[in-house]
């Protein structure tokens, strides 16, 4: 999803006691996926930024809280990428949209625009926006042009070898794609460490342990999955997190009845509809 897409008004900060907030209005001709707003506002989902919609003047508004973070278009201003900073930055963003998928939640939906993607400057992790309506977006072409614009008008990338990678990045994006294969290809551009990452991804996925629990930029268990680091910084927002504790094995199987739980309904709905 892009910007200008039509299932989405306007955009506006908020500020108050309360912190800093993106606010993003829907489209009147839109419907929001209720529980898609209800999932990103009950959980906290890895990479996505913290959610709550709100019902103002018959006008549907999800409010983002982006307290302490800069817009990604802000902070490439103040510095350039290296090739594998580029590549992390990449494969973060799809590695977060792929696992968010175990949260029911729609590739397409992504809000993938500079300026509405956010990081953290003290952990350098980036957080996503999660837009919960009906969106006819192909989310091939929103990366396509996303990527396109951050290589050629936003970032300023130091290639720093003869391997031409980001000539390879592009000729990628030309072609059909989907976020799976641009998150592979990602990673196996990044050499032995993104392929290894790789391989541990699809071991903890066919472990049947939520997507969302992996790091997808190869930072380490202790960084926060979906973040991204660079220049040797590393994350403290995961520790004391680890996914084998009490707390987060309790997380997780919650989050694991409640998607067991709506497919259900689902299931339930279809089978009435064909009665």
């Amino acid at each position: 999803m892009l910007r200008n897409d039509s299932a989405l008004s306007g955009f506006r900060y908020r500020s108050g006691a309360a912190g800093s907030f993106l606010v993003i209005e829907a489209s009147p001709s839109k419907k929001a996926v209720e529980y898609q707003a209800e999932m990103i506002g009950a959980n906290s989902i890895p990479g996505l930024l913290p959610a709550e919609v709100r019902r103002e003047d018959h006008r549907t508004c999800f409010y983002y809280n982006v307290t302490s973070k800069l817009p990604l278009s802000r902070f490439l201003k103040m510095k350039s990428l290296d090739r594998n900073e580029f590549i992390d930055l990449a494969s973060g963003i799809a590695g977060s949209i792929i696992g968010s998928r175990s949260y029911l939640l729609y590739d397409r939906c992504f809000l993938l625009d500079e300026d509405f993607i956010y990081i953290s400057p003290d952990t350098y992790e980036i957080w996503l926006a999660y837009v919960p309506v009906e969106a006819d977006t192909d989310a091939a072409a929103s990366f396509r042009k996303f990527f396109f614009r951050l290589i050629f008008e936003t970032a300023s990338i130091n290639e720093g070898s003869d391997d031409s990678f980001l000539l390879k990045v592009i000729n990628f994006l030309k072609g059909d794609f989907t976020t799976n294969e641009l998150h592979r290809f990602l990673l196996e551009l990044k050499g032995p460490g993104g392929r290894l990452l790789l391989k541990e991804e699809e071991g903890f996925r066919s472990s049947g342990e939520l997507p969302g629990s992996i790091p997808p930029l190869g930072v380490g268990r202790e960084t926060m999955p979906g973040s991204l680091k660079l220049d040797g910084h590393s994350s403290t927002a995961g520790k004391g997190k680890s996914t084998g504790g009490r707390k987060g094995s309790r997380e997780k199987w919650l989050v694991l009845a409640g998607v067991g739980l709506l497919q259900l309904v689902f299931l339930a709905f279809a089978l009435l509809g064909k009665g």
